[in-house]
C-alpha cells in the first residue's frame, strides 16, 4: 500500500483492491514488488515496463507468486498500516495511475481496467510529446 499509493485517500481503495484479489485467488500484480525484486538482485534498471521485471523468480515479486510477499519490500506509514487494517469496503479488483497528481483509476473488470491502461498510455505520451 504504501509504495502504490501516493495520495492517502487512496490507500484505503489499494488495500481493498490487494484484499479482493487475495480472496477470488488472483495474484496481487503489485509493480512495487518486482521493483524491489529487481533492486535485491542489482539488476534495477528504472524500466518499468521492462518484461524481464515482471517474470523475475523471487519470493518477493506477486506477479511470479501467489499471495503475500515473502516479507515487507518498504517501511508502512501510518496511512498505510490503517488501509491495511481497514480497507474500503469497495469491489474493485484493478487499479493503474492516472498519471497525474499521483491519483490512480479504479476498475471492477478486466475490460474496464483495460480502457485505464490505454488512457494512461495515452496521457504518458502526450506528456511526453509537450
Amino acid at each position: 500500500v504504501e509504495k502504490e499509493a501516493k495520495a492517502d485517500e487512496e490507500r484505503v481503495l489499494v488495500a481493498a483492491v490487494f484484499y479482493n484479489r487475495l480472496k477470488k485467488g488472483m495474484r496481487m500484480d503489485c509493480d512495487p514488488t518486482f521493483v524491489y525484486a529487481a533492486k535485491l538482485a542489482g539488476e534495477w534498471d528504472n524500466q518499468i515496463n521492462n518484461p524481464v521485471h515482471r517474470k523475475r523468480e523471487s519470493v518477493y515479486n506477486t506477479y511470479y507468486i501467489a499471495g503475500l510477499p515473502a516479507g515487507p519490500i518498504a517501511s508502512s506509514g501510518l496511512k498505510s498500516l490503517e488501509a491495511a487494517l481497514y480497507p474500503a469496503q469497495a469491489d474493485y479488483l484493478y487499479f493503474v495511475a492516472t498519471g497525474t497528481n499521483g491519483r490512480h483509476n479504479f476498475s471492477r473488470t478486466e475490460s474496464e481496467h483495460l480502457a485505464a491502461v490505454a488512457a494512461y498510455r495515452r496521457n504518458k505520451k502526450q506528456q511526453q510529446n509537450q
